[in-house]
């Protein structure tokens, strides 16, 4: 399914309205000498988040780095007279039964696997306790210097570098995401209810919030304390980067089957897996940047703006229609995407990846291999 010039406008707007609210949150911290964090669930929050900040430089007339350009540069701090920051948190859950390569996993390990509900609160809860741990600056909780050591086996050691120097301060929380259900985002709240973190949710409802199911969208007000809908929904048209790949959201969601099994069986949650900024692939590349000249365009006329990118869509459409056989199939196929996550080749010949309908990418280790390297992200 192709991205249409009037999806994009349309998740632009929504976008704009996001970076409104921000802009008076930010403000009110400013009033009260405050940081404001933004925690952002990687991998669905990334490209709203990035373009909120995009829009905050006109809107609010705030001085902060591009952000659409620079993904490493996304922990911020984006503003000088009052910081904002960003920080991601791995959030995803989209994993199963399908999700699995049966053969890699131990009897006991795949029937973790089984109880799909119970897995999805387990890796919501893995998420906000890793979440807590970086807010109260627990640096030695087993399950944070776990997930450290993963980044950095993966060879991203500049990104384990951002999370082990993040202090969080004195700050106002505020919690971005994206809906089509709100399962997602509901799950997320409710466990940081029970670890006491309290934040400002927005969140960015698909096709005008049309399909949210109510008892999210109630579990998600009464987190909020919102009585009307409009204090925390925001209605966007299309949500244009749900579910599309590295090659538009600009970030890879990377799940670990074993790393959950074991980790279910011995705290009964866990983090699951971490994320990349974009895919090594050129082919990604190129799409994501065409992709971000016409979310800039649009952006510019969401906000009443004369934009100098009248043909940037044009160039998206081609790029993505050039390479869409390889940006949108799914890869079965190990050798390839190990590569593209920085595993040494070599050391992991035998490990395979398979990435499922959502685009979430799964790494599965020889059973050998994971007996020897798995208890550190257990002890």
């Amino acid at each position: 399914m192709g991205i249409s010039k009037k999806s994009i406008l349309g998740f632009a707007k929504g976008v704009v309205e996001l970076a409104e609210r921000l802009d008076k949150i930010i403000k009110e911290a400013e009033k009260e000498k405050k940081e404001v964090i933004i925690v952002a669930p990687t991998r669905g929050a990334f490209m709203p988040v990035a373009s909120a900040l995009y829009s905050l430089r006109f809107i609010g007339r705030y001085q902060m780095q591009h952000p659409l350009r620079l993904a490493r540069s996304l922990f911020g701090p984006f503003v000088r007279r009052t910081v904002v920051r960003v920080l991601p948190v791995p959030s995803t859950a989209d994993t199963g039964r399908n999700s699995i390569i049966p053969q890699y996993l131990s009897p006991s390990q795949r029937e973790v696997f089984e109880d799909g509900e119970r897995l999805f609160k387990g890796l919501k809860r893995g998420s906000v306790k890793l979440l807590s741990y970086l807010l109260r600056g627990e640096r030695e909780a087993p399950l944070l210097r776990s997930f450290l050591e993963l980044l950095r086996m993966e060879g991203n050691g500049w990104l384990a570098d951002e999370y082990a120097r993040f202090s969080a301060g004195d700050a106002t929380l505020v919690y971005v995401d994206t809906a089509i259900s709100g399962r997602s985002a509901a799950g997320f709240l409710e466990a940081a209810r029970e670890e006491k973190i309290q934040m400002i949710p927005l969140i960015l409802a698909d096709k005008r919030g049309a399909e949210l199911q109510g008892e999210y969208k109630e579990t998600i007000l009464s987190y909020a304390g919102a009585e009307e809908e409009e204090e925390v929904f925001i209605p966007t048209a299309d949500i244009v980067t749900e579910n599309r790949g590295s090659a538009i959201q600009g970030i890879w969601a990377v799940l670990y089957p074993q790393l959950i099994a074991d980790q279910m069986r011995s705290f009964g949650y866990s983090f699951g897996g971490t994320w990349s900024p974009l895919s090594r692939r050129k082919e990604h590349l190129k799409v994501y940047w065409a992709f971000s000249l016409a979310l800039t365009d649009a952006l510019e006329r969401a906000m009443g703006r004369h934009s100098y990118l009248d043909n940037s869509y044009d160039k998206f459409n081609f790029f993505y229609n050039w390479n869409r056989r390889v940006i949108e199939r799914r890869i079965f196929r190990s050798r390839e995407l190990i590569r593209l996550l920085g595993f040494p080749a070599r050391t992991f010949r035998r490990t395979a990846v398979k990435e499922n309908g959502r685009r979430v990418i799964h790494v599965h280790f020889p059973r050998d291999v994971w007996k020897r390297m798995g208890r550190r992200f257990v002890a």
